[in-house]
């Protein structure tokens, strides 16, 4: 559920970010057919156009062969831009596999810039080196990083971007929850990212190590973001024994971010491109898609791994019952045995009172064959009770080890009802 809901926010953000594109164009093919909607890429082979009918929204590619002209409600102008979600935890929502699937298609539709829509709380582990190992080979689109929350590991990504806009309520920070990362691990991987990105390696260490404190500076008339110790005057940024967390006007102040921006048009103006329009979903769409279907193979594990935690935990139950049911039939046979011998001293007794019957000492007799069967009964009693304790106690141990499996069984198997 939680993948769902984050992968309808992705799509829900994408649409608020990019400027709505043009609603009313037509496409006229050669049959003399006439199409309207909304193109939603324009390829070098095929147009894609976005058409509502009955309430229903759906797509249709039309190759270019077959079309005799194209009237757009608003003409596409300036270079294109491809969108990509950086949303969730990276390792996890965020993959090198999905920011490729991204850039793959970005490359395909032709785009001049891609776009990194961060908003993520960190994660880190071995995907974060894949991730910028994949920024640093799609370096030729120019990635630019749009932030509305980067933290830790979602800064690493943030700062392997050349360009960088904050949205005018994002923030840079240190992860406020324990990073998958040892400090040092994430300090070294986000040094590679400034260095992909061309930014100050300062931010690897007060993203990184509390203790640094740091300054808003300028030097040789450009922004900068200076250790504290150096600095003669500025404004402090970080300062010692406190986590990193900078907004969009100390990250503007620092020459990280170059502007504060909310929408795609408002991006475009403050990177100088002027006006420039999108290249198509496909991009973002290939990098959720990526997302999903790491999702359901991480849940196929998960209910793997529980199935067969499940199914260890059914085999020493089953063990724990086998040694019940053969408690329990080694308890009969040896109350069987108990109750024969106590029966056959018992009978060796009524034969001696019967032998004695009449006899002037039989009252003697009696006392003495009295005693002699309590001395049996007694041994016999000795001889069994020990072992009748033996099999109890194992059947006891084995019955309560039992129920304590049944109850993990149980709690696994709600948990994966849960998830589901």
């Amino acid at each position: 559920m939680r993948k769902q809901s984050w992968l309808r926010w992705g799509i829900a953000l994408g649409l608020i970010l990019v400027p709505a594109l043009a609603a009313g164009d037509t496409v006229e093919k050669n049959n003399g057919a006439t199409l309207s909607g909304r193109i939603v890429a324009d390829r070098p082979n095929a147009v894609v156009l976005e058409v509502e009918s009955q309430g229903i929204i759906f797509r249709q590619t039309i190759p270019k062969s077959q079309i005799k002209s194209i009237q757009r409600d608003k003409p596409v102008v300036g270079p294109a831009f491809c969108l990509l979600p950086v949303r969730g935890t990276v390792g996890s929502d965020v993959t090198a596999e999905g920011i490729q699937a991204g850039f793959t298609e970005a490359r395909a539709e032709h785009a001049d810039y891609v776009i990194l829509v961060i908003d993520t709380v960190g994660g880190g582990g071995p995907e974060l080196a894949k991730v910028l190992d994949v920024m640093g080979n799609n370096r030729d689109l120019r990635p630019i990083a749009f932030v509305k929350r980067a933290f830790s590991a979602g800064a690493a990504v943030a700062l392997a971007c050349p360009r960088l806009y904050m949205a005018t309520d994002g923030i840079i920070a240190a992860s406020p929850r324990s990073s998958e990362l040892s400090d040092s691990a994430l300090a070294d991987l986000l040094r590679s990212a400034c260095r992909l990105g061309g930014h100050s390696d300062l931010w690897a260490g007060a993203l990184s190590n509390s203790q640094i404190e740091l300054t808003a500076g300028v030097r040789n008339g450009k922004k900068e973001l200076m250790l504290a110790a150096l600095a003669t005057s500025g404004s402090i940024i970080k300062q010692k024994g406190q986590p990193l967390s900078v907004g969009a006007a100390e990250a503007e102040a620092t020459g990280l971010s170059l502007a504060a921006a909310d929408d795609t048009d408002s991006l475009g103006k403050a990177l100088g491109v002027g006006p420039w329009h999108s290249a198509g979903d496909r991009a973002w769409t290939a990098v959720l898609a990526a997302s999903a279907r790491r999702g359901q193979h991480e849940s196929a594990s998960r209910d793997s791994r529980q199935q067969a935690a499940i199914d260890k935990l059914q085999q020493e139950l089953d063990k724990c019952n086998a040694t019940i049911h053969e408690s329990d039939e080694a308890i009969g046979k040896l109350k069987d045995q108990w109750q024969a011998e106590s029966a056959a001293i018992d009978a060796d007794y009524q034969r001696t009172l019967q032998v004695a019957a009449g006899n002037s000492e039989f009252t003697l007799i009696q006392a003495r064959a009295d005693k002699q069967r309590q001395a049996k009964q007694k041994a016999l009693a000795n001889r069994y009770q020990p072992q009748f304790a033996r099999l109890q106690q194992t059947r006891e141990l084995a019955a309560r080890h039992a129920a304590d499996l049944a109850e993990k069984q149980r709690q696994l198997a709600d948990s994966a009802t849960d998830e589901r």
